[in-house]
């Protein structure tokens, strides 16, 4: 029997476990690599009208979804020919 330390075993496993995952292996460029204080300098806070502009386009984008979603069950179902006809024109 082969008797180890408990220090020569996580030697082992360790060395082991870098065998078997390449990804740790892979040194990123130092160019990627942004720091804390450089990533807080380019980010910017949002204006409160910018929120609010932003909120209302999802909000818009939302409700045509759901009128246009109507539209096609609609012609689906036959209750209405086309779906232009489910619109109204300017």
């Amino acid at each position: 029997m082969c008797q180890r330390t408990d220090a020569e075993f996580a030697a082992i496993e360790a060395s082991a476990y870098t065998m078997d995952t390449p990804e740790s292996d892979v040194a990123v460029p130092a160019e990627t690599q942004v720091s804390a204080s450089e990533q807080l300098k380019t980010d910017k806070k949002e204006t409160p009208t910018e929120i609010w502009k932003r909120v209302s386009q999802l909000r818009q984008a939302k409700l045509v979804k759901s009128v246009k979603t109507a539209a096609k069950k609609s012609v689906k179902q036959r209750k209405i020919r086309k779906i232009s006809d489910h619109f109204s024109t300017k």
